[in-house]
């Protein structure tokens, strides 16, 4: 398991640590990475080859999402599962699934599943 995290505390100043939700028998084979993913995304994705599943909660900006959902599509195994935070805050989520001819379904509140 592979997290990015900018390495920088925003907002309320007691919110929970990067991987607060991970148990400790995961950790063991967790892998944080700190830095923007537009530079360190590439690298770990090289390492890895192929990904089960992708969760993007980071700059949700249209070009930063199309960024992160282009650059992990090649690396996305046979029966991937994708999910997006905030998917409503630009189109780039829509348009990426409707470009690669994929399910976009709605899950809860802004988040959704992108499925083959």
């Amino acid at each position: 398991m592979i997290s990015f995290d900018l390495g920088v505390k925003y907002g309320n100043s007691d919110e929970m640590p990067v991987g607060f939700a991970i148990s400790e028998e995961l950790k063991a084979k967790w892998n944080l990475i700190i830095g923007d993913s537009s530079t360190t995304l590439i690298e770990q994705l090289e390492k890895y080859k192929t990904i089960n599943m992708f969760f993007h909660d980071s700059n949700h900006t249209y070009e930063h999402v199309t960024f992160e959902l282009e650059t992990v599509y090649p690396y996305l195994s046979n029966n991937f599962l994708v999910v997006v935070d905030n998917y409503d805050w630009s189109e780039a989520t829509k348009n990426f699934a409707a470009e690669n001819d994929l399910k976009l379904v709605h899950v809860s509140d802004d988040m959704c599943f992108i499925i083959n």
